[in-house]
């Protein structure tokens, strides 16, 4: 058996081990609830793996070594913000929806602000996952491709089908549990990536460093000057504390999440446990590229001309690591992938059964409502698969992912902070300013070059501060029967 036929047998057994593992589970997502959420008996150090495997998944494995190849390392910013954030938002958030029995996060803007503000949630978490998805799928394929000896448009395509099949079998329950194995053979597969840079480098870690430092701004966390246009380490940081009180605040994903857990307290350990380890993890994957950017310095010759930012770490994988060790690699990050994507299809497909379809056809019942999450997971895992289609060829993935949640999710944090602050808001003034701040946040993106980070911050933060300034304290009473 030669290297290629190795790796495929190493990848083959992977994907069947994990499909296996998934329909074990799917007798529990026979229901709606089932599939949503699972059996509501996992255990909390399972969730917060689960919750760092969507984090960590092939966008960060393959972006962030991309990104510190190219740039520098403002992946880092972003990384030292979220178990705090975490924290905050669970403590805000975790009462909130555990308390109320709805599986829809965007529910609650109803009760606080009306439909128009669940419609305008959903379709917002809607946008940023079909963005995610696209994405993800685009990040596997240009490592699998070549290794297939088949087109990136053909892996996209192929790996959408599996992972739509995948999704539709196991539910929360199942994606939880291939979470945890995916995450121990990916961590295991980065240090090994990292050991294996510096035993090729004549002089190892010092060397690896030195020839980085020599380049200048490899270790920065970015611009430090302030501007619009770039971006920098206030816009990271920012987007790191907006971005993270969505994600752990308003993202279904996190809430199907908290609703599995068995009690508040473990909803709220969950984030920990899924949170603080992302910081080494994130600057492993850093250190990764950088050493990759210090080793193709020293040897230009075994780097293709214009293979450059997402391209070198799957190219290092291919032609660097031993046989065997690569189709493991390679392996990880579909299993991380599918992972990944079936979270984000699987609450795709109950934020649009819940948000948009009982709307107007309630009273489903159970086994119609169980079909229709299905079907809809489907037809959520097909739109993933063609947009992932239009992302081929963009510099960073991981860019392009932070723009589309930080412009597609402008002003949906600021509706959830003022719907749980209790206030008495203005909701057609609220109705008015969430479209200004819309129309100016992609003026400001597209018209005036402000950095996608940046104008999606000032978008959340000037619908905060006009909801503050024109609302005002709520009736005790009112307060009490809200949250």
């Amino acid at each position: 058996m030669d290297g290629r036929q190795l790796d495929l047998a190493v990848i083959g057994l992977y994907l069947a081990g994990t499909v296996a593992l998934a329909a074990r589970f799917i007798r529990r997502s026979a229901t709606a609830e089932g599939f949503a959420l699972g059996s509501r008996a996992i255990p909390t150090w399972a969730i917060g793996i689960s919750v760092l495997g969507t984090f960590v998944s092939s966008m960060s494995f393959v972006g962030n070594p991309g990104k510190a190849y190219s740039d520098n390392w403002a992946p880092l910013g972003f990384a030292l913000m979220t178990p705090l954030v975490g924290a905050l938002a669970a403590h805000l958030f975790v009462p909130i929806y555990r308390g109320r029995g709805r599986i829809s996060a965007y529910a609650f803007l109803e009760e606080r602000l009306g439909y128009w503000a669940r419609v305008y949630g959903s379709a917002s978490f809607l946008a940023i996952m079909l963005g995610r998805v696209g994405i993800i799928l685009y990040l596997v394929a240009i490592i699998i491709a070549p290794l297939l000896d088949l087109s990136i448009p053909a892996v996209i395509l192929i790996t959408g089908l599996i992972v739509t099949a995948y999704t539709l079998m196991g539910g929360m329950e199942a994606v939880i549990w291939t979470d945890v194995v995916q995450v121990a053979v990916m961590l295991g597969g980065t240090l090994w990536c990292l050991a294996e840079i510096i035993r090729l480098m004549p002089g190892g870690v010092q060397q690896a460093y030195q020839i980085a430092a020599e380049a200048g701004g490899k270790f920065a966390l970015g611009d430090y000057r302030l501007s619009w246009s770039g971006q920098t380490v206030f816009g990271v940081a920012l987007f790191g504390i907006t971005a993270n009180l969505q994600n752990f605040g308003t993202d279904q994903n996190y809430v199907q999440r908290y609703l599995a857990a068995s009690s508040d307290r473990a909803a709220r350990r969950m984030v920990m446990v899924g949170t603080l380890p992302f910081i080494p993890l994130t600057a492993l994957f850093l250190m990764i590229g950088t050493g990759l950017f210090s080793f193709y310095r020293l040897n230009p010759s075994l780097l293709p001309p214009g293979t450059a930012g997402d391209m070198v770490f799957p190219h290092f994988i291919r032609t660097q690591l031993p046989p065997g060790v690569s189709g493991l690699l390679v392996a990880a990050i579909l299993a991380a992938a599918m992972s990944t994507l079936s979270s984000n299809v699987n609450c795709m497909a109950t934020v649009f059964v819940e948000d948009f379809w009982k709307r107007f056809a309630p009273g489903l019942p159970p086994r119609a409502h169980a079909n229709l999450l299905r079907g809809f997971t489907a037809v959520w895992g097909v739109a993933g698969t063609l947009l992932g289609l239009t992302m081929i060829g963009y510099r960073s993935g991981l860019d392009r992912f932070w723009e589309i949640v930080s412009i597609g999710g402008s002003g949906l944090l600021a509706l959830f902070l003022l719907a749980a602050s209790g206030r008495a808001l203005p909701v057609r003034a609220l109705q008015a300013a969430a479209v200004v701040v819309i129309v100016l946040v992609l003026i400001a993106r597209i018209g005036y070059g402000v950095d996608a980070l940046l104008a999606g911050a000032m978008g959340t933060v000037s619908l905060v501060a006009f909801g503050i300034a024109f609302s005002r304290p709520a009736p005790q009473k009112q307060l009490r029967s809200k949250l």
